[in-house]
């Protein structure tokens, strides 16, 4: 999984902040979209390989907002209790 960080600067109500939620939850690959007005940062959760960036700045775009910067950033494998990155509690015994 990866996160993306999208600058959009013409965001400014909630209804931008619903409508970028949307373009991008719909898109597949996406698994998590928060949406800041304050600071006008778009984060996606993603699977690279279902998506890559290009896209979702295109699904934001063609809802009708700019897209001024993107930064890309693996996320870090959570290692579980039981060893097992899914959260299983699976024994080596």
């Amino acid at each position: 999984m990866q996160e993306l960080t999208l600058s959009v600067p013409d965001m400014s109500c909630q209804h931008c902040v619903n409508t970028i939620d949307k373009a991008l939850t719909q898109l597949p690959g996406v698994e998590q979209v928060q949406v800041d007005l304050a600071t006008k940062l778009v984060q996606v959760q993603y699977q690279p390989e279902q998506i890559a960036s290009p896209q979702m700045e295109g699904a934001v775009s063609n809802a009708g907002y700019t897209v001024a910067d993107v930064k890309s950033t693996p996320m870090p494998v959570v290692q579980q209790q039981g060893g097992c990155s899914c959260g299983c509690q699976t024994s080596n015994n």
